[in-house]
């Protein structure tokens, strides 16, 4: 059975529809609620459920994400059975848990951070207690936990779960109709640190460290910088990457020898992906179909029907002014990549 347009578009809008519960505890934040459903919901794709207990879970939507805010309450409520079975529920049916400030905490008392970066403004040992290793940085995704910490902690997460859920832009146009900044992550200075990592140093044994928190510009600009013949390794505990300018083993004794040492410490180097899997043509050919202009999208595509069409391409997007725009679209493309690859090797990103 053929669809009509109405029917093809109800079912990619519903195919696009993400939920998120932000739970209601007994001295949260009532503040930080309203302006996480203001942010969430000038995406209409989003649905908010306000869950503050197992009925209200029951009630709500398909839920992707559980997102627990900051407040006075946060301590006591990692604490409360009740919340912290109504947390674990929600994590259950949920592929994302994200926490602000001190709702953190709560994510803590319910088990879900054993072993996990998380982002900590303040309370160290309570994360350090919970099996957490905290991160002086303001936002931290690892796997499927996502933190935040500092001033805007709430704002901050909700903006970089559109961004998950979506694309970098959706989140700079929830960020732009609700008055508050965004930037994609990744190339955190020391101004934005929440504290002094040392204060950490003696708390983590240097033989049990855990993976460094990776920059996930830096990789997304790794990978871009790669080119056909060559490897790009990840070192897990020092968030550092490696470039092996030979991927046939034909390079230099340097090389040779790096790739021995990666091969003998096994699981504490990851390879990027390679050159072929960025599919670069792919990114060109949707940044072309989201053009807003009939003229310019057309002729993107048509740049991209012939010979070296990745050269012609380029040419026809400085020609209509989008050069700059179309770096700007591919370096979010590769941070995509990039954040799929730490989650498929579990690697803490910021």
């Amino acid at each position: 059975m053929k669809l009509s347009p109405e029917q093809q578009f109800r079912l990619i809008s519903e195919a696009n529809r993400r939920g998120v519960a932000v739970l209601l505890y007994p001295g949260v934040s009532d503040p930080a609620v309203a302006e996480v459903e203001r942010v969430l919901t000038a995406d209409p794709d989003i649905g908010f459920f306000a869950v503050g207990s197992p009925a209200a879970l029951d009630s709500a939507g398909s839920i992707d994400a559980l997102f627990v805010p900051a407040g006075p309450g946060a301590a006591a409520a990692a604490a409360d059975p009740a919340v912290l079975d109504l947390v674990r529920q929600c994590a259950a049916e949920a592929h994302w848990a994200a926490a602000a400030g001190s709702g953190g905490l709560i994510l803590a008392g319910a088990g879900l951070l054993a072993g996990r970066r998380v982002a900590a403004g303040s309370d160290l040992a309570s994360f350090e207690a919970a099996g957490a290793v905290p991160a002086a940085l303001p936002l931290v995704h690892h796997g499927r936990i996502v933190t935040s910490a500092g001033q805007e902690a709430e704002v901050r997460l909700a903006l970089e779960l559109v961004a998950t859920f979506y694309k970098d832009r959706y989140a700079a146009a929830a960020a732009e109709a609700t008055g508050h900044p965004w930037r994609p992550l990744g190339g955190w200075s020391e101004a934005d640190r929440c504290w002094d990592e040392d204060a950490l140093a003696e708390a983590v044994p240097a033989a049990g460290a855990p993976d460094a928190v990776a920059d996930l510009a830096a990789l997304a600009d790794s990978l871009g910088a790669m080119w056909a013949e060559s490897r790009v390794f990840y070192h897990r505990a020092s968030g550092r990457d490696v470039l092996i300018l030979d991927r046939f083993g034909d390079g230099s004794e340097e090389d040779r020898e790096l790739l021995e040492r990666i091969d003998a410490e096994g699981d504490a180097w990851v390879e990027f992906p390679l050159k072929e899997d960025i599919r670069e043509y792919d990114l060109m050919v949707d940044f072309a179909e989201d053009q807003p202009g009939l003229p310019a999208r057309n002729r993107l595509v048509s740049a991209l029907s012939g010979r070296r069409p990745m050269r012609h391409f380029k040419d026809a997007a400085d020609r209509l002014g989008l050069l700059e725009d179309w770096y700007a679209y591919r370096d979010q493309g590769l941070r995509r990549i990039m954040r799929r690859w730490c989650d498929g090797h579990d690697i803490p990103y910021a």
